[in-house]
């Protein structure tokens, strides 16, 4: 009788694996449709060109043209670090709404 535990044993253990690759196989196939799905927007937002009056100007030939003093001022003010404070506070605000799907 030891050889029908043994084979039970045996039995029990291959199913055991069997279901923890499969689940392991399921969060793995999750994954990645949603990397292929994200990978998709990805390239279509990336598809969209960008409109002319961007290519033409850049920000640094436009603080370029400012007085000095008004350049003294911008960096004494730190304006910089404050705007990019701000922006991160939007985008982390439209990141949560994003990862709520909207419901904030």
């Amino acid at each position: 009788m030891d050889w029908l535990s043994s084979i039970t044993e045996w039995l029990k253990t291959l199913v055991t694996n069997l279901w923890n690759s499969l689940v392991a196989f399921l969060g793995d196939f999750w994954i990645d449709i949603a990397e292929a799905v994200l990978n998709a927007l990805a390239g279509t937002i990336q598809m969209i060109p960008s409109p002319g009056f961007l290519n033409s100007y850049s920000l640094g030939s436009l603080f370029g043209h400012l007085p000095s003093d008004l350049l003294y001022f911008i960096a004494y003010l730190d304006l910089p670090e404050a705007f990019s404070l701000i922006s991160m506070g939007v985008a982390f605000r439209l990141a949560r709404k994003v990862a709520t799907l909207f419901q904030w």
